[in-house]
């Protein structure tokens, strides 16, 4: 079954890290803890699916780092200012179009 990341579940799972992205704290901080949820959506989307693509980019940009070390996450120190702030806008902009654009 092909399934696309257009569902409800995918916008939960979106909105899910754009929560994070609006906590407190620093940016690369805020951004290790979207990985969950966004994980959580590269086992949903096809592999043609273009927002589950993006989504795996952003997963594995995140994610050269481990993420945690006993129950502490690890901020993406490799991650430059620019970047990280692309990275959450991407974020937005995925939700965005998972909820069938402004």
């Amino acid at each position: 079954m092909d399934r696309n990341l257009s569902g409800s579940c995918a916008r939960q799972k979106l909105w899910e890290a754009l929560r994070c992205l609006v906590d407190e704290g620093p940016l690369r901080a805020r951004l290790t803890h979207t990985i969950v949820p966004l994980y959580q959506l590269t086992a949903i989307g096809s592999p043609t699916d273009p927002l589950a693509s993006k989504i795996r980019s952003i997963c594995g940009e995140l994610d050269k780092t481990p993420a945690m070390i006993g129950e502490h996450y690890l901020p993406r120190s490799h991650l430059r200012p620019k970047r990280a702030k692309q990275i959450a806008q991407e974020i937005l902009d995925l939700y965005i179009d998972a909820s069938g654009g402004l």
